[in-house]
């Protein structure tokens, strides 16, 4: 039986194995991918900073960031997960502003974008 993803980006429902599970969405892992294959060939020495929301979706989104900068060689200088309650990122931006990043890169809701 196939399943046509349609409707969740999580990349847990294509990790479990399953042989024929179709997903249409980009799955999370890739999201900021065009975003840091864009800072590699603008400025490929960019200091990175990455500030996420610490739920599941940010998570995969998160490491899939951390793996693709890796893959394309741009340095991560700041890496950080936020408790998705946050209402005040002025100890976060303090805290980042002293690794003097070029780039932040960045997953949260409305409230917290």
């Amino acid at each position: 039986m196939t399943l046509i993803n349609a409707g969740r980006a999580t990349d847990a429902i294509n990790e479990q194995g399953f042989r024929y599970v179709v997903t249409v969405w980009t799955p999370l892992s890739q999201y900021h991918w065009t975003t840091l294959n864009a800072i590699k060939q603008i400025e490929p020495s960019a200091r990175i900073a990455l500030l996420f929301a610490d739920d599941e979706f940010n998570r995969y989104s998160y490491r899939g960031v951390v793996s693709k900068a890796r893959e394309l060689g741009l340095q991560i200088v700041y890496e950080k997960l936020f408790p998705l309650d946050t209402k005040d990122f002025t100890p976060y931006l303090t805290e980042l502003a002293a690794f003097k990043a070029d780039v932040l890169v960045a997953g949260a809701y409305l409230a917290g974008g």
